[in-house]
C-alpha cells in the first residue's frame, strides 16, 4: 500500500510535504506509535515461533485421538 492510499483510507494526512522536506503530522506521529507497537508485537510472535519451531517435541503437535 502507498502512503497516499493509506491516507486516503484513514482519511488523514500523516506527513506535511513542503519542497522536498517531509515531516509527521500529529496524526502521522499518533499512527506511528501504534505502528510501531504492531511491528514490535509481530517481531515477538516470529521471535516465539522460531523458539517453538526449534524445540524437539516427544510427540505429534496434535492431541491423540480416542
Amino acid at each position: 500500500m502507498q502512503i497516499k492510499e493509506l491516507e486516503e483510507e484513514l482519511g488523514s494526512a500523516l506527513f506535511l510535504r513542503s519542497g522536498r522536506k517531509v515531516a509527521l503530522t500529529p496524526a502521522g506521529d499518533t499512527f506511528r506509535v501504534h505502528a510501531d507497537k504492531v511491528l514490535s508485537a509481530l517481531r515477538e510472535a516470529e521471535s516465539v515461533m522460531q523458539k517453538l519451531k526449534g524445540a524437539k517435541t516427544s510427540g505429534p503437535d496434535t492431541a491423540p485421538g480416542p
